[in-house]
């Protein structure tokens, strides 16, 4: 078994096997809430999730103690805090990642053993911890696309997230209504919009522009031209009905989350 992290995975580290032993779902969660004297229950008042742990069995090996211990210092660099947050992937649920991860504690390795056949060999346990979001994206995030209007059931992941639009403009509209289930953002034209570029409402970044189409450059910023900055959310189960009048042609993405 093995774990990608920053893009280098464990299986292309010689002598190094790293199994799985926890795996959070609502890693972190707390729940904020007060008592009260002389009432039964609690108030609550909000819950959240801090940050995600994956706890990890992990072996060296070698076929002689100065092998086995130059491939922990390979493992050791490889995993240097030092280098920032980093993306991991784990090998048993490969189709998510979480962002920004470190190295959370000191790694202590047992006393090196030599077993017949296997060689040298430590053995300790590393923990990986998120630093910013404690969810889990979509590796290659889902795209629906549409001339003007499409229906989506929010079933991927696990938890509540928030969607992406892109709209693909044109010189003869000055605004357009854009609608994604019971929530509706107006945005005017601004920066002299063509049929060359694109207007994105990134709610998951909350992030408003304009870029060109052909390269993906952000030449200017939609805030100023839209009606709301309310942050439509898609909850698990429902479904949503997403369009933008005049009808032009649009790219969705749920950017769907596992908690």
């Amino acid at each position: 078994m093995s774990f990608t992290l920053g893009g280098i995975s464990t299986a292309n580290l010689d002598g190094v096997t790293a199994v799985l032993e926890q795996w959070p779902s609502l890693g972190g969660h707390t729940v904020q809430n007060s008592e009260v004297t002389g009432k039964d229950g609690r108030f609550y008042h909000d819950s959240n999730r801090t940050a995600s742990r994956f706890v990890y069995d992990v072996i060296i090996e070698g076929n002689t103690p100065e092998q086995a211990a130059q491939r922990r210092d390979a493992f050791v660099r490889f995993l240097d805090p030092a280098k920032g947050p980093r993306s991991l992937v784990l090998d048993a649920d490969a189709g998510w990642v979480y962002l920004e991860v470190l190295v959370a504690d000191e790694i202590t390795w047992d006393r090196m053993t030599w077993e017949p056949g296997l060689g040298f060999r430590l053995r300790g346990e590393v923990t990986l911890e998120t630093q910013g979001d404690a969810e889990a994206r979509e590796l290659d995030p889902t795209v629906l696309t549409t001339a003007g209007e499409l229906t989506y059931t929010h079933e991927l992941g696990t938890t509540s997230a928030y969607p992406t639009i892109s709209i693909t403009t044109a010189s003869s509209h000055s605004s357009y209504e854009i609608q994604i289930g019971s929530h509706t953002v107006t945005v005017d034209r601004f920066s002299n919009w063509t049929e060359n570029h694109r207007l994105v409402l990134n709610y998951e970044d909350m992030a408003f522009y304009l870029e060109r189409t052909s390269s993906g450059e952000r030449l200017a910023s939609a805030v100023r031209h839209m009606s709301t900055y309310q942050r439509p959310a898609l909850h698990q189960g429902q479904t949503y009905t997403v369009q933008v009048s005049p009808q032009r042609p649009l790219r969705f993405y749920p950017n769907a989350r596992r908690a």
